[in-house]
């Protein structure tokens, strides 16, 4: 529904799942037909779904991506989730380990929340299944029953079944009562949220959350920030397990080596008291990796890792850390893995630096370093990463990097 002119279109997604999703594309649309209301259909594309959670789970990501590339702008999403269907994702929620946000995921009773480019409203939170199907009968409305609903294999189907229903025989208000317990805890997280994102703007640099800038925050503050740079981040569906890992890591100093895996190939790793999220980096180089420049003094480096432009370098080749290195520049005899450390170059970058050397000898550590002496001479590099990971990882590093230890090393 888009509120300037109030017209009305129903957007219906086909799961495939078969003669079922048939039969209920075939009610809407003869529906839509009778009240003369237009009528989109969107359908479940194994090949472009996400790849991670049930298929229950991949059909709810593959139909809000469509219902939000479907809204207008400033338009309002409608959906018909009642108050049974709250207090059951408040019950898985609580089984699966949630916090907070998870139990208010809906929102609140008739207010409109934020959703892709406009609005979302569940207007039927405040009605019990019963009384929908009550209504519906008492008007002849017709409705088409997913057969999936008396499949007690389903988590949801089964906590319908053997958890809420009985707790509704035995309390017939208990679902309205907890969406006013749910309402005021959603209050609660939109004031906290506000707090949040006041502060986040001071604590997130980059893509790094300082980890030194928070752990003197109330634990539910500094909860609520390490929730909302994870959703930034892709991690809003991190793992209880996991997020308890990074909370735990946010209490300290910062000063611990962690890494925690996430979906599709991210990670987020904690270095020098920061929390960064990395998108998947390119293999390491073997170490017997050698490139020699052309003639225009370019070097095509592994995959992920673009090319190199090196300016003064004749004779020289490029290769990445084997192990053992040492630099002639800056202190004497310099280890390699020393010096980046001091530099505060994250472990996951360190074998993924390209080296130049000329003349046997080490003589810039793209993109930043480069040998005093080699640069007089009219020694230079220049990096060009091609994987997103690498150029973002460099990007952080940057915008992290110790003032003291900024311009050429000498």
């Amino acid at each position: 529904m888009h509120p300037k002119d109030r017209s009305l279109a129903v957007l219906h997604f086909h799961h495939g799942s078969g003669e079922h999703a048939d039969r209920a594309l075939a009610a809407v649309t003869a529906l839509c037909r009778e009240h003369s209301l237009a009528l989109e259909v969107g359908r479940f594309a194994e090949d472009q779904a996400p790849r991670t959670g049930g298929i229950e789970a991949r059909w709810r990501a593959a139909r809000y991506a469509w219902f939000a590339a479907c809204l207008d702008p400033e338009g309002v999403l409608l959906t018909a989730h009642h108050a049974d269907d709250r207090l059951e994702s408040l019950v898985l929620s609580l089984l699966r380990g949630g916090g907070g946000d998870g139990w208010t995921a809906m929102g609140r009773t008739g207010v409109m929340r934020p959703f892709a480019s406009g609005y979302l409203l569940r207007p039927l939170l405040d009605w019990r299944r019963a009384e929908i199907e009550a209504y519906a009968r008492a008007r002849k409305l017709p409705w088409v029953e997913d057969p999936g609903n008396s499949d007690e294999t389903r988590a949801r189907v089964f906590v319908r079944r053997r958890v809420v229903g009985p707790l509704a025989r035995r309390w017939p208000s208990a679902a309205r009562t907890a969406a006013r317990g749910l309402d005021a805890l959603a209050e609660d997280e939109e004031r906290l949220r506000r707090i949040t994102a006041e502060k986040y703007a001071e604590v997130v640099h980059s893509h790094v959350l300082e980890v030194t800038k928070i752990r003197a925050c109330p634990p539910s503050e500094r909860r609520a920030l390490l929730r909302l740079w994870l959703v930034q981040h892709g991690g809003a569906k991190l793992p209880r397990p996991r997020f308890a890992l990074l909370e735990e890591a946010c209490s300290g100093d910062g000063a611990r080596a962690l890494e925690v895996r996430g979906e599709e190939g991210r990670c987020y790793a904690l270095f020098a008291g920061g929390l960064y999220a990395l998108l998947p980096l390119p293999a390491v180089p073997p170490a017997d990796w050698e490139g020699i420049a052309d003639e225009r003094g370019v070097v095509m480096l592994p995959s992920g890792y673009g090319k190199l432009f090196l300016r003064g370098g004749e004779g020289g080749h490029v290769r990445f850390r084997r192990g053992g290195e040492c630099l002639a520049w800056g202190r004497e005899g310099t280890r390699l893995q020393e010096f980046l450390r001091r530099r505060r170059v994250p472990p996951w970058l360190r074998s993924r630096l390209p080296l130049v050397l000329v003349e046997g000898r080490i003589r810039a550590v793209a993109p930043r370093w480069v040998e005093e002496s080699w640069r007089a001479r009219g020694g230079g590099v220049v990096w060009i990463p091609d994987s997103v990971g690498l150029i973002q990882a460099l990007q952080d590093v940057e915008e992290r990097k110790n003032p003291s230890a900024t311009g050429s090393p000498s």
